[in-house]
Parts: structure tokens; sequence; C-alpha cells
């Protein structure tokens, strides 16, 4: 996986419940406000252009992260932004220790916010195209659609938004800008688990993600196989495949959730519901009439790949290139002698430069594939040939 993390926080989470079927044609008026998004190349998350005092820059619209704007520190100069010591947010949260803010005019597809308080912190380096991530609580007056399919996102306005016949309406919780819904997780073992999850944007990879707290409580770990994820982030959780997770009427089989070892941010519930799932729909959100709908895409079903090499990659700090993030004990690339710090040159014979990031994980996924990698260590070059096989059933 390329990262499970965004800025000061872990990115991953979840959605469910009930269903009613709506009967009318989507409405696209002069009014909504439409986005040309794109999929970030390292995390596979989805971007938006967001100005920011006139500048524009590519955010992470994350249904996870609240009614927060925060943007890369090294940009402030060329928003025009004064920084200034971090207050409390403006839900109430205190400052993050090391963050400072900024007051400036934001625009979102043509909706313009004055006097936005912006949160200046330093980005981790895995996901360089992510300049700021920006909360859906941000826009939580229109009901915020995300097209997975076209690489786009919709602002309506709450009454012109009209949902297509194929989709689903859900209830959600919502509480101080984070949405909630409760899905139900099916095991091998033919034991199912409801949990409470946030609906996350921002959670890249992972279907769902669980606390601590709750795998302990449910035992999934005992009563599933799992497999050690490489990452390059700073969690390394345990991944399974889930027989199935079902919310409202959708059931989606052969997703991955991650399990994690150690304590996240409080106040998640059981976890999230990351953009594995949410992925395999457009997906609308209504914060003020606290409503989830979902329109099945020609994602939807298909499972989800997992790593086969065991070899976590990312861009060394500062510097050009890929190097070698993590090594999972007992795999393809730890009795290959990959090490951490190794610098990888080409993959079958091409340059890694000519790969992205998530093309490089979705080959290094390929059970049965045989790949050529060259890299270098300590000045010398060398070889490994490497054949992926599955490390998760």
């Amino acid at each position: 996986m390329a990262t499970i993390q965004r800025p000061t926080k872990v990115t991953v989470l979840v959605i469910a419940l009930l269903a009613s079927q709506l009967t009318s044609q989507p409405c696209y008026g002069q009014s909504i406000h439409a986005l040309d998004a794109k999929f970030d190349t390292s995390t596979g998350l989805i971007l938006v252009p967001v100005g920011i005092n006139g500048s524009t820059f590519w955010c992470n619209l994350d249904s996870g992260f609240s009614a927060l704007l925060t943007l890369n520190e090294r940009l402030a100069e060329r928003a025009a932004l004064m920084p200034a010591p971090a207050r409390s947010t403006p839900d109430g949260r205190p400052a993050t220790p090391g963050d400072h803010e900024a007051i400036a005019t934001v625009d979102v597809g043509g909706v313009v916010l004055r006097d936005r308080q912006v949160i200046l912190r330093a980005f981790p380096s895995e996901a360089p195209e992510m300049q700021c991530v920006m909360g859906v609580g941000v826009v939580r007056d229109f009901i915020v659609e995300f097209d997975y399919d076209a690489a786009r996102v919709r602002l309506y306005p709450r009454e012109q938004f009209v949902a297509t016949p194929q989709a689903r309406v859900l209830p959600l919780d919502v509480r101080r800008n984070t949405a909630f819904v409760t899905v139900e997780l099916q095991l091998e073992d033919g034991s199912r688990h409801p949990a409470s999850v946030v609906v996350d944007t921002g959670a890249s990879y992972f279907s769902v993600v669980l606390v601590k707290a709750f795998v302990e409580r449910t035992k999934i770990a005992s009563a599933t196989h799992t497999a050690r994820q490489p990452s390059a982030g700073v969690l390394k959780p345990l991944s399974a495949r889930l027989s199935g997770i079902s919310l409202g009427p959708f059931t989606v089989h052969g997703q991955i959730t991650a399990l994690l070892e150690q304590d996240i941010s409080p106040g998640l519930d059981d976890g999230l519901l990351g953009s594995g799932f949410l992925q395999q729909f457009t997906v609308a959100i209504d914060y003020v009439g606290a409503r989830l709908f979902l329109t099945p895409n020609k994602r939807f079903g298909v499972p989800q790949p997992f790593d086969a090499g065991g070899v976590a990659f990312r861009p060394p700090d500062g510097r050009a290139g890929v190097e070698v993030a993590f090594v999972v004990s007992d795999t393809v690339a730890a009795r290959a002698d990959l090490r951490p710090g190794d610098r990888l040159l080409r993959v079958n014979g091409s340059a890694v430069e000519t790969m992205t990031p998530i093309e490089l994980r979705e080959m290094m996924s390929r059970p049965g594939l045989t790949v050529r990698l060259d890299l270098s260590r300590a000045g010398q070059v060398f070889t490994r040939i490497l054949t992926l096989e599955d490390r998760l059933r």
C-alpha cells in the first residue's frame, strides 16, 4: 500500500445501514459546482483543485477530516499567507503541536469562503501531489458527490440534488462534521460483526480500517487469515481479506481490512470505511440531512488485490527517485535480501520513473508474476528476480 495516513490523521474509514430507492434522474443546473478532479498517483485518493488567496492547490477532499482545511506549510508563501501561532480549530479541537495558521479566501469550484482559517502543517513525503487536505465539512451546506468513474466532484445545493434510480439512500450519524455508518463484517468462520465506522474518502487503499479495541473485542485476527501489509507510513497493520462487507443493501466480497495494533485518533468508534470500499460507488454525502447516497459503479464487486512481494517503496526525503521503505519478514522481498534504503532503478528493464507509485504497487500485487528489479546499495548496482506469491487468501 502507498500509505494509509494523511497529515496528523490516520487515513482509513467506513459507512452503513438501511436502504430505500429514489426514482428521479440527476439534475445538472447551472448552480451545480463541478470540480474536475484527479487521482493521486501515490495513494489513489481523489484530489480536487482548491483556490487559496487566488492560487490553486490540489486538495484531498476528505470526509474524515471534519471541517478543517490544512495546507502544506512549504506552500504558505505561494498562497500569500502570513503564518501565526495556531489556535483551536473551527470545530473546537485543540491545535496540533507544530501547526501554524493563517486566514484566507478559499474557492472550491466557485463556492467562495472568506476569512477561512487555514492550518499550515508539515506534510509527509509519501504523497507529493497532495498539497492540502480539506474536510468535506467545509462545504457541508452542499450535498457533495464523488464520481469515482469520471474523477469528478460535484457540489449540489441541497434543494437541487435528485438521486438516480440506481441510488440507495442510507442514514448517517453526523457528529461534529464527521459522518458515521454501521457496516456488517462477515468473516471466514461465518461470524458477523456490526461496526460503527467513519465514512472516510481520505482513507487510502483499505476498504475498512478497524481500531485496536474493536480488533481485540471481536478477535478478528484469530478468526481469519492475516498478513502484514508493507507500508511507507507509520502504521504497518495486519491485513485480512473479509468474506463480506455489507452496507445497507450492498454486500461486497474479497475486500481488505486493516487490523490496527496500536491506538490512533480518538472518536473513530470502531474504525473507518475507506476508499477501497467507497470507490466502488458514486458517493454523495448530505451532512445537513444526515444521508448517504450510494450508486454502484463499474468497480463494484471487484475483489481487492493485495501485496504479493512484501516490499513498500517511497520517494527518498529531499531527493528524486524511489527507494525501499519497508520489507516484511518471510516474504519474496525478504528472501531476496531487499533492504530499506535500497534505491530502485529499473523494473523489468524500464526506468522506475516511468511508473507511478500506484502502478508499481499494482504490479507487485499480482501473484505468479516474475519481476526483475535493478537496485543500488552503497554505490553497487545489483539485480533481484522476484516471483510474486499470494500472501492473503
